[in-house]
């Protein structure tokens, strides 16, 4: 069988191309939403410039982001509280 290539999963055809899946980079069950606040995050930032003329920086997303995820520690669910305010505190 010449000329065929092994099949790849996802996760070893991103490796092989040098992307990693987010999911994977942030290593935590709760990437979803960390995905979805750091997004609100970046459209937050983009609307104090547009609409009330502040200037964008990333340390004012992280600021969002972390002011925003740390409301979501209301509705985790108590087991995830420590990692997940662990991870809040190391990673971001």
């Amino acid at each position: 069988m010449t000329g065929m290539k092994p099949s790849l999963d996802a996760t070893d055809r991103a490796e092989a191309e040098g992307t990693t899946p987010i999911k994977l980079q942030l290593r935590v069950k709760f990437f979803m939403e960390v995905i979805t606040i750091m997004c609100w995050s970046i459209w937050t930032v983009r609307n104090d410039v547009i609409f009330r003329g502040i200037e964008a920086s990333s340390l004012r997303g992280l600021e969002i982001f972390k002011h925003t995820f740390r409301h979501l520690l209301w509705r985790a669910k108590k087991n995830y509280f420590p990692k997940i305010e662990l991870w809040l505190e190391q990673a971001v």
